[in-house]
């Protein structure tokens, strides 16, 4: 906590009066100025002494459990009030500064002298982003309301919500025509990353692609066949062009396509491909593919703080990185346009060896349909699979399958384990 400003008067009556007082008694002396005199002079003193005294004792501290969350996760967050006294605390506001929507730690508390208070504020997260939690403000008093002070515990902390992470339904996404954009009959005569059957081994064949587990089963040797197709690259565009976005809030295209991008990340991942992302709207983004738990959250941190805004449509955007994207690889296209400026684009990735799959959120339905509205997204759909470009139509009726919602990080459960003891494992 930060030095408490000096107690500042909150009423000038009384100060008016004491004054008025002292200019009486001066000029004509008595015994009822002398007695108002010295009875406004130590109650306005007590008072400013007790604001003072308080202000030196009082302190707040608040602890957060996490420094994360991801929407749907409920945020936790301690506090603690302590006045170290001797004097009782009749009031204190609470005032705190945080951004996160939905959440606030304003308060009206009392305390007895030497004693402290807790207290637990939890909300569920529900809109991703960066939020601040801080600074927190005090603001007391006497009891007679004659001064005021103030003390502001300064700390801020930063504090990530993530977009939320779904399970989708396995995309069929070729891996670029250097390798195949399917999966090839023939199979490579090096060693490489990918297994795809066993054979009988032949005179030849190095010992150390025999499969052991399957000589063992067979009683015979086993060597490995490995698949041509390496586990490609795979880009994630986001297009976030305000100028084509839909709906408002948690029902819009541009958090749909947020909430797809960071699902297809963690699949994409799970898989053992490297994924990297680019994003138009508000200061593009472009990260390369990689690898890895630590990609993964740098990744989901900058979908976390991405926003729609005007800027370059999708064929320029996508003019401006396709620089940054080899041949052979594949591209997850997350848009809500419908304009087929763009397709001649995605028709020149195919040409370069490139596989595409184009996520295409129907804008028409985050908002009342005007006319031809309906067909728009249908009729892009039927042009791209003439392309050869596989399509996952999005509409505002698509429920995703969140991966966690609604639970405190770190959660646990007892469960009876089949020799009857109760075991304590973290909630699923």
């Amino acid at each position: 906590m930060n030095v408490p400003t000096r107690p500042r008067p909150m009423s000038w009556l009384a100060l008016g009066v004491l004054g008025l007082a002292l200019v009486m008694e001066i000029f004509d002396p008595g015994l009822a100025w002398r007695m108002l005199l010295l009875t406004l002079a130590a109650v306005i003193g007590l008072s400013y002494w007790y604001t003072s005294a308080i202000g030196r004792t009082l302190a707040i501290t608040r602890t957060r459990r996490y420094g994360w969350a991801s929407v749907g996760d409920r945020v936790e967050e301690y506090f603690e009030l302590t006045n170290d006294s001797a004097f009782p605390l009749l009031w204190v506001e609470i005032d705190d500064a945080s951004t996160l929507p939905g959440y606030t730690a304003r308060r009206v508390e009392a305390l007895p002298p030497h004693n402290m208070k807790r207290w637990t504020i939890d909300l569920v997260a529900r809109r991703r982003g960066l939020y601040q939690l801080g600074p927190m403000t005090l603001r007391w008093g006497d009891p007679f309301g004659f001064f005021e002070a103030t003390c502001q515990d300064a700390a801020v902390e930063q504090f990530i919500v993530y977009p939320p992470v779904a399970r989708l339904p396995r995309l069929e996404l070729p891996r670029g025509t250097a390798s195949g954009t399917a999966r090839t009959r023939r199979r490579a005569l090096e060693w490489t990353t990918n297994v795809a059957s066993v054979r009988h081994y032949a005179p030849g064949d190095e010992l150390r692609t025999i499969h052991w587990p399957t000589s063992a089963k067979h009683n015979a040797l086993y060597v490995k066949e490995f698949d041509r197709e390496p586990a490609g690259d795979v880009w994630i565009v986001v297009d976030l062009d305000a100028a084509v976005q839909a709906g408002a809030g948690a029902e819009s295209t541009e958090e749909y396509a947020v909430v797809f991008a960071s699902s297809m990340l963690n699949t994409l991942l799970a898989d053992g491909r490297a994924v990297g992302l680019a994003v138009s709207g508000a200061g593009p983004t472009l990260i390369p593919p990689g690898r890895g738990g630590e990609h993964f959250w740098r990744i989901l941190r900058e979908l976390a703080t991405v926003t729609a805004a005007p800027g370059a449509p999708l064929d320029d955007f996508l003019s401006r990185v396709s620089s940054s994207f080899g041949r052979g690889l594949s591209i997850v296209l997350v848009t809500p346009s419908v304009s087929e400026a763009w397709l001649g684009r995605v028709a020149g990735f195919r040409r370069r060896g490139m596989a595409v799959h184009v996520a295409l959120l129907d804008g028409s339905t985050f908002v009342p349909a005007g006319p031809g509205s309906s067909t728009a997204a249908a009729i892009l759909s039927q042009q791209l699979a003439e392309l050869g470009v596989g399509v996952t139509r999005i509409d505002r009726s698509y429920r995703f399958d969140l991966v966690q919602q609604g639970r405190r990080q770190g959660q646990q459960e007892y469960i009876v384990g089949a020799t009857g003891r109760a075991i304590l494992r973290p909630v699923e």
